[in-house]
């Protein structure tokens, strides 16, 4: 389902009103060209063109359009139709940047102004886009109620269209596609009233509600599925059929949902399609699952394994490694939902490094980008003075006829522009020159920021696997001692902090409200090593949602405090945490009041391994926000120095949200 999303709001996002030109013979049009009309398509048509390319350049193109446009409301008091078509198109194509980057909010905004100019323009089909582009963005950012509104104003203008057109095949389609979106986004509230219930209890309205849910989701199925009858789109039937084969698995009709699951794995068959045969399969296993046939469910997850390790789906095998571990789970089979959960953990690691060097990538694609840009632009500027120096040579030549000089004065004037030229081409030399050495310059800044960004992923991301080692050390020893229901506490509470650290390790910065959060969490966890409770002492300053710091910084001296304090002999056992700004820093004081360590002990201090990474870090952070890290700026304190345990004060640089 996640994946059937991901290719419908690509389909919706996509306005192809024309076909797609070369942005060479694009730049050449907006060069030659002296109709306004022309020239703003052409800028909204280099926009586009750019938006998966370089996406700043984009921005700059339809910066152009919107200037162009109110230019010229500015001058002639009004605007034309195609001065409103090309300013809402070239918006649309903003508002997809903007969804590119997870600005939804400002999306909608964007989408609902493109909403207003069609409707002034009458053009209700390139209405029922913007408004579809609006509830396709209210889905992405979950928010399906807001979704349902503007798809079904959408889906009426659509069929309005439809009535005047009845046998046009494309805007059939169309408004079969909107009735997928529509009973796509009913199936996710209905999901989503399944799991509400099942976590809070709810009685008969919830009920009520999400029954009325799955019948709005499974009519426009089949409402879609009619057009795409009607005009032989196997692909689109397919697409139905597995709609119809989630509702009818959220209405518990097992049978008419296993019905339509063969109907559409026949037609991928068919086309040997694989990649939609695995999708298929995760649907049969999602539907022995919900039936509580577990051997069933796992028998069809191998068969989405074998497919996508085949194909390198990883999306879908990750999903299946989820749901394998989730039924090992229901069958008590502690051994293999352990195995799967490392393969879930493993996968989804080796995703986000993938994912991070497709944006290194990019980066990279984007600066060449950037740079042939900045090239082209200078070439026409070097154009345009040659052919002003050709210019003024003619009309000299042109004088030179009429007015008779005597060869003396020639001679002269002649000496005159060959020093001229001389000397023009040696500040040119001279410029080109300085020109090459700033982008040298530029070239080493850059590699050595890379090579700090890849420093700090590489310190953050030993982390991770050390912090894991320790968690499922301390579960093993509750498996060993046959403690079930501490067991199964311990893995709850060890699912959410792993949870929140594959997250937060995808990530340079989180809020400090955030990492305060998941560190009661990781306290809770050891807690249930010791016989006495640890009391845990915050200070923090009243905006720790506006600060942001890095993620595990803090984790480590919790960890160490817990492990080699001594706590568990201390009857009033205390760790505290105490923030706040200083100097423009943001200051971190962690203490114990365990038995202490002895800092002479040179071994023990420069053997750490959590130490010599944090303070790795630590010259990272600040060489990276050119500032001096100062010995002062990482200090450990203990017994004697201080009258009990241990306590470490560090500094980072201060970030703000905004």
């Amino acid at each position: 389902m996640k994946r059937f999303f991901k290719i419908l709001l690509l389909l919706l996002f996509v306005l192809e009103l024309k076909a797609q030109e070369d942005i060479v013979a694009l730049k050449k049009v907006v060069a030659i060209t002296k109709n306004d009309s022309v020239r703003l398509e052409a800028y909204w048509q280099l926009a586009k063109s750019y938006r998966p390319v370089n996406q700043s350049i984009a921005r700059k193109y339809i910066d152009t359009v919107q200037k162009s446009v109110a230019e010229y409301e500015k001058t002639q008091k009004r605007l034309l139709n195609y001065h409103l078509l090309f300013k809402a198109n070239s918006l649309t194509t903003l508002a997809n940047i903007e969804i590119d980057n997870d600005n939804l909010d400002e999306s909608i905004k964007i989408n609902l102004q493109c909403a207003k100019i069609y409707e002034q323009l009458k053009d209700q089909r390139l209405l029922a886009v913007s408004l579809s582009n609006v509830g396709a963005v209210f889905v992405i950012s979950g928010k399906l109620q807001d979704a349902v509104i503007y798809l079904k104003r959408s889906v009426n203008i659509s069929q309005g269209i439809l009535l005047q057109y009845p046998d046009n095949r494309s805007m059939q389609i169309s408004v079969a596609e909107s009735f997928i979106n529509l009973g796509a986004v009913y199936s996710k509230i209905a999901a989503a009233a399944v799991d509400s219930a099942i976590k809070k209890n709810t009685g008969v309205d919830n009920v009520k509600m999400k029954i009325s849910t799955i019948d709005s989701c499974i009519h426009y199925y089949n409402m879609s599925l009619q057009l795409y009858e009607k005009n032989k789109d196997e692909d689109g039937i397919a697409f139905c059929y597995n709609g119809l084969t989630t509702g009818h698995r959220l209405r518990k009709d097992f049978k008419t949902a296993l019905e339509y699951a063969n109907k559409a794995l026949e037609i991928f068959r068919r086309h040997k399609n694989e990649r939609e045969m695995s999708q298929n399969y995760v649907n049969f296993s999602d539907l022995y699952f919900d039936a509580r046939n577990f051997a069933k469910a796992l028998l069809y997850a191998d068969s989405v394994e074998q497919i996508c390790i085949r194909n390198n789906l990883y999306e879908n095998l990750l999903y299946t490694y989820e749901t394998k571990m989730l039924a090992y789970e229901q069958l008590n089979d502690l051994k293999n939902q352990l195995r799967y959960f490392k393969k879930f953990i493993n996968l989804k690691d080796s995703l986000n490094r993938a994912n991070n060097t497709v944006e290194i990538e990019e980066l990279k694609t984007q600066y060449e980008t950037e740079k042939k840009e900045e090239e082209i632009v200078k070439l026409h500027k070097d154009n345009k003075i040659q052919e002003l120096q050709l210019e003024k040579d003619a009309e000299t030549k042109s004088r030179l006829r009429i007015i008779i000089i005597s060869v003396v004065l020639v001679l002269l004037l002649l000496g005159t522009l060959t020093g001229f030229l001389i000397k023009t081409i040696a500040e040119r030399k001279k410029a080109y020159l300085k020109l090459q050495e700033k982008n040298i310059e530029i070239q080493s800044q850059s590699e050595k920021l890379s090579e700090q960004a890849k420093l700090i992923s590489r310190y953050q991301s030993q982390m991770n696997p050390h912090f894991i080692f320790n968690a499922l050390n301390s579960i093993q020893g509750f498996v060993i001692n046959d403690q079930k229901e501490k067991t199964i506490q311990q893995l709850q509470i060890f699912s959410t902090l792993m949870r929140e650290t594959l997250n937060n390790s995808e990530k340079e910065n989180i809020s400090l409200d955030k990492e305060i959060n998941y560190l009661n969490s990781y306290l809770t966890f050891e807690q249930e090593k010791f016989a006495n409770k640890i009391n845990f002492k915050l200070n923090i300053p009243e905006d720790a949602e506006e600060l942001l710091i890095p993620p595990m910084m803090i984790q480590p001296f919790i960890e160490n405090a817990i492990k080699h304090a001594g706590l568990q002999n201390i009857k009033d056992a205390e760790i505290g945490i105490e923030i706040n700004i200083e100097d423009d820093l943001l200051k971190i004081r962690v203490s114990d009041n365990g038995k202490g360590i002895n800092l002479k002990d040179d071994a023990l201090v420069k053997n750490s391994h959590a130490l010599n990474i944090i303070r790795s870090r630590l010259n990272i952070l600040f060489a990276a926000a050119k500032m001096e890290m100062k010995e002062e700026y990482f200090k450990i304190t203990s017994i004697p120095e201080i009258q009990s345990g241990t306590e470490i004060k560090f500094y980072l640089p201060l970030i703000y949200k905004y």
